[in-house]
């Protein structure tokens, strides 16, 4: 399994922007989410739409599959997907990279997911 998440992650290509606020770094074209729906055996033209949320270690939130941005403050950044809302809250939150459909939220979180 972990010669099959380093084969992934080597194949991804990042390419320079200057797009990005504070990173160097492009993740327009990433789609880790998609690569394990793949190997998971999952229809992509269902979930296709939607979205995938990664909380790292309550130090930075990814969210692929955004369409608008609702709030952003230091404690409260919300986001809507094609089929949810999503909702990060926490201390010292900050946009640090913002993509046409993807964004990673950096700071102390205490929480993420969909909210009602």
């Amino acid at each position: 399994m972990l010669s099959f998440i380093y084969a992934v992650l080597k194949e991804q290509t990042i390419r320079p922007t200057f797009s990005t606020l504070h990173s160097p770094l492009s993740i327009k074209n990433m789609s880790f989410y998609r690569e394990i729906g793949n190997l998971l055996g999952l229809d992509w033209a269902r979930i296709a739409n939607g979205y995938s949320l990664v909380n790292y270690n309550g130090e930075a939130v990814y969210i692929e599959g955004i369409k608008k941005i609702v709030t952003v403050s230091e404690t409260e950044i919300i986001v809507d997907t094609p089929k949810a809302r999503v909702k990060v809250v926490g201390e010292g939150l900050e946009i640090f990279s913002l993509e046409e459909k993807t964004i990673i939220v950096k700071g102390k979180v205490l929480e993420a997911g969909v909210v009602a």
